[in-house]
């Protein structure tokens, strides 16, 4: 309705001419009326084309019992095709140096739409400030200021599973970016084909390839080589609170041990920080 009710199909007028309806009309050629579900409250109906192609589409409500507006949109058919990702541990590929896969490292991939913007707004880290409850909840004092917002932007994406993602994709030629994300939640199904998984407030993304250009519209796959730094840089600074413990009681220490020498300071350094990496602190 034009004040922005749903409209529901109205019984009472049996005339032909006169009942409440909505019709759909492609291309302003073909012209389909639409049917009322009502344990949906929805207008439902069926549309296909063999061809890839995008069609203007104009919804148009009739009725004697409410005052209606149109409304315009596009649906875009497209044959669709596959890009398996695999990742490996390194900076570069060499046929002469053994590879190994990253396996349980993040939970997710996705690809998006290169941004040709520069501003800063664009960014996720300044659309959505959520994260930031995440790096500092662990300070006494700091209280939770932010919400979590839905990331809507369309999103192509797949589980990351033994080593390789398989993502579904329409549009070429096009520049995508890829990332990978978790949000340490397991168990639980993402069904969104176009936004990412988000199932809960806290995940870090970490965009790998900020520009992969896609020539044509075939099933490809690629391997991708990063380093451990490309990996868990967003996860850094998800646990830069336990860095800063680490720093602090580290200087506090190192205060005593170098009256000892500096023989004694630089083993209880690499001491120290072995063993912060061996209980999962320090990620280097």
């Amino acid at each position: 309705m034009a004040n922005g009710s749903p409209i529901e199909e109205n019984i009472t007028d049996y005339d032909v001419v006169n009942r409440t309806r909505v019709v759909l009309d492609l291309n302003a050629t073909h012209s389909y009326n639409l049917t009322y579900v009502d344990a949906d409250g929805a207008w439902e109906g069926l549309i296909s084309s063999n061809e890839s192609e995008d069609v203007t589409l104009i919804f148009k409500a009739n009725s004697m019992s409410y005052k209606c507006i149109n409304a315009t949109t596009t649906i875009k058919f497209r044959d669709a095709f596959y890009y398996t990702l695999r990742f490996y541990k390194g900076a570069n590929m060499t046929t002469d140096v053994k590879t190994q896969s990253y396996k349980n490292e993040f939970q997710y991939v996705y690809m998006r739409f290169y941004n040709t913007s520069t501003s800063y707004t664009d960014s996720t880290i300044f659309r959505d400030m959520s994260y930031m409850d995440r790096v500092f909840r662990w300070l006494p004092w700091y209280e939770a200021s932010f919400t979590a917002k839905a990331d809507d932007e369309l999103t192509f994406w797949d589980k990351y599973d033994d080593g390789e993602a398989r993502i579904k994709l329409y549009e070429a030629p096009r520049n995508y970016t890829i990332s990978l994300m978790t949000d340490d939640t397991y168990g639980l199904t993402w069904e969104d084909e176009f936004t990412r998984p988000q199932l809960q407030d806290y995940s870090w993304q970490s965009k790998v390839i900020p520009k992969l250009k896609i020539s044509s519209a075939k099933d490809t796959t690629l391997s991708i080589y990063l380093s451990r730094w490309e990996v868990h840089k967003f996860l850094f600074l998800m646990n830069i609170g336990y860095w800063l413990l680490v720093f602090v009681i580290w200087g506090i220490l190192m205060m005593v041990i170098t009256k000892a020498g500096w023989k004694a300071a630089i083993g209880f350094t690499i001491g120290y920080f072995t063993f912060m990496k061996m209980i999962g602190i320090a990620i280097f």
